[in-house]
């Protein structure tokens, strides 16, 4: 039972292995496996084309900002090596 509900949550090959180890029935393990990957593959298109917008914006700020984000980022790194090296 708890293999069925485990495939249930987190669908996967690494499930559907453990899933074998654990001699799950062939015919619970195909009803469970197919609806739960289909749902799992709308839900990710799903949550990528709400999270589109933002990605977007990110990307659009990268490419503006990206020679201030460097140089941010090699003075911070430079830095915390130089409190190290004096601590």
């Amino acid at each position: 039972m708890s293999a069925t509900l485990i495939l249930i949550i987190i669908p996967g090959p690494v499930i559907a292995m453990l899933t074998g180890v654990s001699h799950l029935n062939r015919r619970i393990f195909y009803s469970v496996m197919i609806p739960t990957q289909i749902f799992w593959i709308i839900a990710c298109y799903l949550l990528g084309m709400e999270l589109e917008v933002y990605l977007k914006l990110g990307k659009s700020l990268i490419q503006e900002y990206w020679i201030v984000l460097t140089l941010g980022l090699i003075a911070t790194k430079l830095v915390l090596s130089v409190r190290k090296t004096f601590q």
